[in-house]
């Protein structure tokens, strides 16, 4: 009976895929949450941020610089999602935009 907005997308993954940096960047922020389980937040050039979630075993710590590649945890299922997924979002500043329309645009 809840709305929960979902400013991402998901991407169904195999339990415990590798989770990759889609771009180089700083580590803000890493925590937990009971809906999304770990998460890692990077801020990247120009006021752009990712944001990855559903993820298990953390391998980046708060203030570290990664770069594109770089593993950042593996995938793994919600509490509430039957599925194993990664949750990936983009914004630039406070604005969330669709993650979809940059997928085309990522190369090395």
């Amino acid at each position: 009976g809840t709305i929960v907005n979902n400013y991402g997308i998901d991407i169904g993954t195999f339990p415990g895929s590798e989770v990759v940096a889609t771009a180089p960047g700083l580590v803000y922020e890493i925590g937990y949450s009971d809906l999304t389980n770990h998460y890692i937040k990077i801020t990247h050039k120009y006021g752009w941020k990712t944001i990855y979630s559903n993820l298990e075993r953390p391998q980046v710590k708060k203030n570290q610089i990664v770069s594109k590649g770089d593993l950042l945890g593996y995938s793994t299922k919600g509490h509430s999602a039957p599925i194993y997924h990664l949750h990936y979002e983009v914004h630039v500043g406070t604005s969330p935009l669709n993650p979809f329309s940059f997928l085309n645009q990522i190369q090395n």
